[in-house]
């Protein structure tokens, strides 16, 4: 796979995960931590339905990438975290909507793939046999990137309560779930090379 369609593929997933824009007033300092110190300041604006959107978006993208990589992938280290995906991401899916529910928050989560991320599970569609797991995993270890500072950023300073303790939940469910991604890529990669 070409360095631009990764390239591409990378700045797409985090258009369509990363947390809300910065305002004019934020600073960005240069240096090496240049990144850390935006990606704080985005989240602090967030406000509930903001958060809902986002986060239900990664939930139905992982769900409908994942069924997509159970019907292609022939690696059982992938298919066994593709189900894991469609598994923990439909249960946060529901338990968020039960939240929502019970608690009279005024959001709704998406019910369908926006633009960016039907683009993304196309370009998995349209991956050859030898592309697609490689691809499958490189776009989940960036989306749970992704997804876990908007997980960690509102749970510090989101706008509900109730919605701040689910994000708390939602962050350990997506740290390990980024954590077993960046170990699968890493095998899939040892395996390229060798």
């Amino acid at each position: 796979m070409s360095k631009t369609i990764l390239a591409l593929t990378a700045a797409a997933i985090m258009a369509a995960i990363s947390p809300i824009t910065l305002n004019a007033q934020t600073r960005v300092d240069s240096g090496p931590n240049t990144m850390r110190p935006a990606a704080a300041l985005q989240v602090r604006g967030m406000r509930a339905d903001q958060y809902v959107k986002k986060s239900a978006m990664s939930d139905l993208f992982e769900i409908e990438a994942s069924k997509l990589a159970l019907q292609r992938t022939e690696n059982p280290d992938v298919k066994a975290f593709a189900q894991r995906m469609v598994d923990d991401h439909t249960q946060s899916t529901q338990k968020l909507q039960g939240l929502l529910q019970s608690a009279s928050i005024g959001a709704t989560p998406p019910t369908a793939l926006d633009r960016a991320h039907q683009r993304m599970l196309e370009q998995l569609q349209n991956a050859s046999a030898k592309q697609f797991d490689r691809l499958y995993m490189q776009m989940q270890v960036k989306g749970h990137q992704a997804a876990l500072k908007v997980q960690q950023g509102y749970s510090r300073h989101g706008d509900s309560d109730q919605l701040k303790s689910f994000a708390s939940d939602a962050r350990s469910m997506v740290q390990d779930h980024l954590n077993e991604a960046r170990q699968i890529l890493r095998g899939l990669d040892r395996h390229r090379a060798g």
